[in-house]
C-alpha cells in the first residue's frame, strides 16, 4: 500500500485543507490515474508487438496461453482492486478505482490482442473489419463496467476504424472517388449517434462525467461535415453536405451555449463555420484578381475569428470567475521539489522556497483570469493562415515598384505595433495585430532574399531573426512573443543547415530547456522579465513536441539505413535522451534522500524507480524520442503544467505507432522496450505519491475507521460489478476458445490442396510482418463470376479441380450449393473478397519478423479445406514442393 492510501484526509483548518493541498491533491490524482492508465496501455501494447513479431519456434499454444495469460491477469486484477483495509485505514477509492479502471483497459486491448493472433496463426483470410468490429462489440461489457472515459474512447475509435475498413471493403456507394461522399455521409452518422448517446447518459451510472467522449465524438462528426461541405463547394458530389453542415454548426452553437455550456463545443462549430465561410468566400470571388481575393478572405479571416475568438474568451471569463482570496505564485505551478520546500517552511501555500524571494502579485480580483493554451493555439492558427493570405496576395503586385515589397512590410509591422499598444486587451484588434505582425515578417523575408537573389540565403534569415528577436521585446501579448520567438528559432535552424546533426542538437537543447524552464516557474514567474521568460517555455515546448515526430525521420531513415551518417551524433543523442530521463527522475526523488524524516521504504522505492528509469533508457537507447517524450512529460507533470503535459500525452500513440511501422529494431525489441516503458510508468505510480511532502509528513491513521456502504460502493466477493467482469471475461474466452477449436478442427480434419501463387510483402496492423498472395486460378474465378453481383453472397463456393498430387488445375464453376459437386469438379471451396477480386482463402501469409527471403522462392500454399468449405491457410512451397519455414503451427 502507498503511502497516498494510507494518508487520512485533510481536516477542516488543517494546513492540509488549504485551497493548495487541493489543488496538489488534484495533480496527484490525476497523475496516479494517467500514469496507472499508460502502463497499462503500454504493456498490453507490447503484447501485441510481441504476437506481431510471430516468433516461428513458438507453438501456437504457447502463443494462446500468453495471450489469454495476460487478459486473465487484468481481469484477475480489475477482480481483486476493492477496498481493502490495511493497517485498520479506510480504503484510498480513488486509487482503487483507477487501478480497476486502468485493468480493464488493459483487458480491453488484450481482446484485440488476441483475435489478432488467432486470424494470424489459422491464417483465415477474414476481412480486417470483422476483427475490429468483433474487438467493438466485445469491449461494450467492460467499457460499461470500468465506467472510464479511456475505455470510451479506445472503443469509439475502434468502431470508427471498423466502419471505415468495412466502407472499404463494400460496394455500397459506388467504388473509388464517388464513394467518397457516401461514405464521409455514413461516418459523420455514426459519430452523431454516439454523440447523442454520450450526450443523453452523460450522467447515467455506466458512463462518467467526463466530457471527453463527447467532444471527440463531436470532433469526428463535425469534421467530417466540415471537410465534405467545403469540398462540396467546388465538387457536385459532396454539395448535399453543405447544408447538413450549416445545419449542424447553428444546431451545436445554439445547444452548447444555452442547453448545456461547453466552450470546446462552442469553439469546434465556430471554428468549422469559419472555415467553411473562408473556402466557401474564396469560391465566391474566384472570378476576379487573385491578389484581391487573398485579400478580401484574408480580411474576412481576421474579422471572423477575432470576433469570434473575443466572444468565447468573454464566455471563459464570465463562466470562471476568479476566487478573490487567490493569490500568486500559487501551487498549481510549482514542481514537487519546490512544493516540498514550501511545506517545510511554512503552511503558507504561496510561500515560496528559502532561497526566493517572498512576493505577492496585486490584488487578482482586478485581473481577469487568462483563456485557456488550446484557445490561444486556435487564435494563433487563424493569424498565420490570414497572414499567410496578405503576403501572398500583396507580394507580387508590389514587386513592380522599387522597395513596394519594404514598404508594405514595414507598413504592416508599424500598423501591428500600432494596435498593441493603443488598442490593447481588444482580442478582435489583437487578432488583427497578430496577422499583419506575421505577414509583415513573411514579407520583409522574401525582400531580403530578393536582395541576396536566393530564397535561401544565409543574410535573409539572419535580418528576419533580428526583426523577430525585435518584435519580441515589445510588450505585446504573450501569444505574438510566443510566435515571433518561434519564427526566429525556425530561422535560426535554416541557417545551421538542417540535418541529422542539427536535428539533434536542437532536440536535446530544447527539450532540456523546456524541463528546466518549466520546473523553475517559481523562482521567474515573479520576475519583471517573467512574462518573455514565459513566451520562451512556450516556444520550448512547442519545439520540443514537434521535433519528437521528426526524431524518427532523422534517427531512422536517415541514420540507421545509411552508413555515412554521423555515428557519434547518433549515440550522443541516444546517450544523452537517456542522461536527461535518469538525471531528472533522480532530482526529482532528492528531497527523499535530503529529508531526514524520510521512511527506508520511501528511499528503497525511490531507488528502485532510479532502476527503472534507467532500464528503460538502455531497453528504448535506439528510440530516444520515447525517451525524450517521457522525460518531458515527468517534468511537465512535475512542474504541474497542465496544457503542455496533455500535449506531450497526446504525442505517445504517434510515437508507439511509428515504433510498431519502423523496421530497423524487431517487434521482440519493441515489446521489451514498450513493457520496460510500461513498467516504469506503473512504478512511477505507485511511487509518485512519495515524492510530496504530505506523504513524508502527515502521519498514518491508525485506528479502525468504519466504512460506509456507500463508500464501499461493490466491494463484495461477489457483487455486482465482479459478476458483470467474470461474465464479460467468460464471453471473451467462449469466443476465443470456440474460434480456435473450429480452427483446429479444419487443420485436423480438412483437406489438403495446392494452389498456384505469386507474392509481395509488406505489413499489417497489429498482425505482423506478412507476405501478400496473388492465386493464379483468380483469373477462372473472374471469368466464372456472375454478372451483377455487388457483393460475394456468404453462401458462394468455387467448384475446383484437382489432379492427382492436390494441386488446383482450374475453377469447374461458381455456385451457392455446397453439395452435390457438379461433375468434373473435385471440391467445393467457400468464395472470399469482393466481386472483382475474388479468392479462396487468406490473401496474406504472416510469418516471423525479418525471415522474408525465406519464402522468396514461393510458388506454391497449402490449403486445408474443411467439409463446410472453409479453407485456411498452412503453409507455402517452393517449386519442388517443399515446405518453406518452420513455423510451429
Amino acid at each position: 500500500m502507498s503511502p497516498a492510501e494510507a494518508s487520512p484526509a485533510p481536516q477542516a483548518g488543517s494546513p492540509h485543507s488549504s485551497p493548495a493541498h487541493s489543488d496538489a491533491r488534484r495533480w496527484q490524482l490525476l497523475g496516479n490515474r494517467l500514469l496507472a492508465f499508460l502502463g497499462a496501455a503500454l504493456l498490453a501494447a507490447a503484447l501485441i508487438f510481441f504476437f506481431a513479431y510471430n516468433w516461428a519456434e513458438l507453438h501456437r499454444f504457447a502463443k494462446f496461453a500468453v495471450g489469454f495469460g495476460a487478459f486473465l491477469t487484468a481481469a484477475a486484477f480489475a477482480l481483486t482492486s476493492t477496498g481493502r483495509r490495511q493497517n485498520g485505514a479506510a480504503p484510498n477509492l480513488e486509487a482503487r478505482t483507477a487501478r480497476r479502471r486502468a485493468a480493464l483497459f488493459a483487458a480491453t486491448l488484450c481482446i484485440g490482442a488476441l483475435l489478432a493472433l488467432i486470424g494470424q496463426v489459422y491464417q483465415t483470410g477474414a476481412d480486417l473489419w470483422e476483427l475490429f468490429a468483433l474487438w467493438a462489440l466485445l469491449v461494450i461489457p467492460f467499457a460499461l463496467l470500468a465506467r472510464s472515459v479511456e475505455t470510451w474512447l479506445l472503443w469509439l475509435s475502434v468502431a470508427n476504424t471498423a466502419l471505415i475498413l468495412w466502407l472499404n471493403q463494400t460496394e455500397a456507394f459506388g467504388r473509388h472517388t464517388n464513394a467518397l461522399a457516401g461514405h464521409l455521409l455514413c461516418c459523420v452518422a455514426f459519430n452523431t449517434a454516439c454523440l447523442l448517446l454520450a450526450e443523453r447518459f452523460a450522467r447515467a451510472r455506466p458512463f462518467t462525467p467526463n466530457r471527453a467522449l463527447p467532444r471527440v465524438a463531436a470532433f469526428l462528426a463535425l469534421g467530417e461535415l466540415c471537410v465534405g461541405a467545403c469540398v462540396g463547394v467546388f465538387s457536385e458530389d459532396f454539395a448535399h453536405l453543405i447544408p447538413l453542415f450549416i445545419a449542424a454548426a447553428v444546431l451545436m452553437i445554439a445547444l452548447y451555449r444555452h442547453y448545456r455550456f461547453d466552450l470546446v463545443m462552442l469553439a469546434m462549430s465556430g471554428s468549422g463555420a469559419i472555415a467553411f465561410g473562408t473556402v466557401a468566400l474564396a469560391r465566391i470571388l474566384r472570378g476576379i484578381p487573385l491578389e484581391l481575393s487573398s485579400i478580401l478572405c484574408a480580411s474576412f479571416l481576421i474579422v471572423s475569428s477575432g470576433l469570434f475568438i473575443a466572444w468565447l474568451i468573454q464566455l471563459h471569463r464570465s463562466q470562471k470567475p476568479q476566487s478573490p482570496d487567490a493569490k500568486q505564485p500559487t501551487r498549481d505551478a510549482l514542481p514537487i521539489e519546490a512544493s516540498t520546500a514550501a511545506n517545510q517552511t511554512s503552511a503558507d501555500p504561496v510561500t515560496t522556497p528559502a532561497t526566493a524571494p517572498t512576493t505577492t502579485a496585486p490584488s487578482p480580483s482586478k485581473k481577469e483570469p487568462a483563456p485557456p493554451l488550446w484557445l490561444s493555439g486556435l487564435q494563433g492558427i487563424a493569424a498565420w493562415i490570414a497572414a499567410a493570405m496578405l503576403a501572398s496576395s500583396l507580394a507580387t503586385p508590389f514587386w513592380l515598384f522599387e522597395g513596394g515589397v519594404w514598404f508594405i512590410a514595414l507598413a504592416f509591422i508599424g500598423g501591428s505595433i500600432a494596435l498593441f499598444y493603443k488598442v490593447r486587451n481588444l482580442v478582435f484588434f489583437d487578432q488583427a495585430a497578430l496577422a499583419l505582425s506575421f505577414a509583415g515578417q513573411a514579407l520583409l523575408y522574401v525582400s531580403f532574399s530578393e536582395h541576396w537573389n536566393d530564397l535561401s540565403d544565409k543574410g535573409a534569415l539572419t535580418l528576419s531573426i533580428i526583426v523577430a528577436l525585435a518584435l519580441f521585446a515589445l510588450r505585446t501579448t504573450l501569444l505574438h512573443r510566443t510566435l515571433c520567438l518561434l519564427w526566429a528559432i525556425t530561422c535560426l535552424y535554416l541557417i545551421v543547415e538542417p540535418g541529422y546533426e542539427t536535428h539533434v542538437l536542437f532536440g536535446l537543447g530544447f527539450s532540456t530547456l523546456t524541463i528546466l524552464l518549466w520546473l523553475g516557474r517559481p523562482r521567474w514567474t515573479a520576475h519583471k522579465l517573467g512574462e518573455y521568460v514565459l513566451s520562451l517555455a512556450h516556444a520550448s515546448s512547442l519545439i520540443a513536441w514537434g521535433l519528437l515526430g521528426w526524431n524518427y525521420f532523422y534517427n531512422h531513415v536517415i541514420f540507421w539505413k545509411h552508413p555515412e551518417a554521423p555515428h557519434d551524433f547518433a549515440l550522443l543523442y541516444s546517450t544523452v535522451s537517456a542522461a536527461i530521463l535518469v538525471g531528472l527522475v533522480a532530482w526529482l526523488c532528492r528531497p527523499l534522500y535530503a529529508n531526514a524524516d524520510a521512511p527506508e521504504r520511501a528511499k528503497k522505492q525511490a531507488a528502485l524507480l532510479l532502476c527503472a528509469a534507467g532500464l528503460f533508457a538502455a531497453l528504448a537507447y535506439r528510440d530516444p524520442a520515447l525517451v525524450l517524450c517521457a522525460a518531458l512529460l515527468l517534468g511537465t507533470y512535475a512542474a504541474r503544467e497542465r496544457s503542455w503535459f496533455t500535449a506531450m500525452l497526446g504525442a505517445l500513440p504517434l510515437l508507439i505507432w511509428q515504433l510498431y511501422y519502423n523496421m530497423e529494431q524487431t517487434l521482440l525489441m519493441r515489446a521489451l522496450t514498450l513493457a520496460g516503458s510500461g513498467a516504469l510508468l506503473l512504478g512511477l505510480r505507485k511511487a509518485i505519491a512519495l515524492l510530496a511532502l504530505d506523504n513524508l509528513t502527515a502521519p498514518l491513521r491508525t485506528e479502525a475507521v468504519p466504512l460506509r456502504r456507500k463508500e464501499t460502493g461493490d466491494c463484495a466477493l461477489f457483487g455486482p460489478f465482479q459478476r458483470g467482469t467474470a461474465a464479460a471475461a467468460a464471453l471473451v474466452l467462449a469466443l476465443c476458445l470456440w474460434g480456435i477449436w473450429s480452427n483446429e478442427r479444419v487443420l485436423a480434419h480438412g483437406r489438403p490442396i495446392l494452389v498456384k501463387l505469386a507474392p509481395v510483402d509488406p505489413r499489417s496492423l497489429m498482425q505482423g510482418d506478412y507476405m501478400r498472395l496473388r492465386y493464379a486460378i483468380e483469373h477462372d474465378l473472374l471469368l466464372h463470376m456472375p454478372q451483377g453481383w455487388k457483393r460475394i453472397p456468404r453462401s458462394s463456393y468455387a467448384y475446383v479441380v484437382l489432379d492427382e498430387q492436390g494441386r488446383a488445375i482450374t475453377v469447374h464453376s461458381i455456385g451457392s450449393q455446397l453439395t452435390p459437386l457438379p461433375e468434373g469438379a473435385s471440391l467445393a471451396v467457400k468464395l472470399l473478397g469482393k466481386p472483382y477480386s475474388p479468392s479462396i482463402a487468406a490473401k496474406e501469409f504472416f510469418f516471423q519478423e525479418g525471415r522474408g527471403e525465406i519464402y522468396e522462392t514461393a510458388k506454391w500454399a497449402e490449403l486445408r479445406v474443411a467439409p463446410s468449405g472453409k479453407a485456411l491457410l498452412l503453409n507455402l512451397r517452393d517449386e519442388s514442393l517443399e515446405i518453406l519455414g518452420e513455423t510451429k503451427r
